[in-house]
């Protein structure tokens, strides 16, 4: 399907293009308003890997478009947008701070991993490692510019509003950093530190990965 709102006279060479299937590896063609196409080899129906889903949130069309689209995948894809939203955001908020948006950058990797691992909402706890670091006011800033109105982003000001900071999505915070420490703390050789780190963990996810770390420090 073909999104209605794109007009084609403005096209150029790069509006189609081919993408492999996730399942058979079959050159798949898309126009670049297509949200979805088939596999002519194996069936799969899958979308369009460069399509910007941010249209969604403007578009009159939206609901002809998304309609179409097996919601597993678009809500990995809305996912992925709004942490791209708020990666970009965030760092204009720290305007050049590099070392704190490396750290939140890696934060987010490590505790959406873990968060993948313990199934809980991937919206709330990367929306948490983007924006704890910053002042609340920013926060609350970037959670309305960010133009979703998920029941998970609603539930992430009250999260960024807990002083006591209990729960899941907190105690997953709290794990990416001592995982992020004990992956500096591997580096120089502090194998002690680290262990003291495993002994910390609250998940099995953190302490397989600190034994895998020392096993391979060994």
């Amino acid at each position: 399907m073909k999104c209605p709102g794109q007009d084609t006279k403005y096209w150029d060479s790069t509006a189609i293009y081919e993408e492999p299937c996730p399942d058979c590896s079959t050159p798949v063609e898309f126009f670049k308003d297509d949200t979805a196409r088939k596999c002519t080899k194996c069936g799969k129906h899958f979308i369009n890997p460069k399509l910007d889903f941010g249209c969604a949130s403007y578009c009159r069309f939206a609901s002809k478009c998304f309609g179409t689209l097996p919601e597993k995948e678009l809500e990995q894809h809305r996912s992925k947008l709004l942490k791209e939203q708020l990666a970009q955001m965030v760092k204009i908020v720290l305007e050049g701070d590099t070392l704190r948006i490396r750290f939140i950058e890696n934060l987010s990797r490590v505790v959406e991993e873990l968060a993948r691992q313990e199934k809980v909402e991937l919206p709330l706890v990367f929306g948490l490692a983007y924006l704890h670091l910053i002042s609340k006011s920013d926060a609350e800033e970037l959670i309305e510019q960010s133009g979703r109105k998920d029941v998970e982003l609603a539930g992430l000001k009250e999260l960024l509003a807990d002083k006591k900071r209990g729960g899941t999505e907190w105690m997953l915070i709290r794990e990416g950093k001592r995982l992020l420490a004990a992956d500096e703390l591997i580096r120089k050789k502090l194998l002690h530190s680290v262990k003291r780190i495993g002994e910390t963990c609250e998940t099995l996810q953190g302490r397989m990965y600190i034994d895998n770390l020392l096993k391979d420090s060994n």
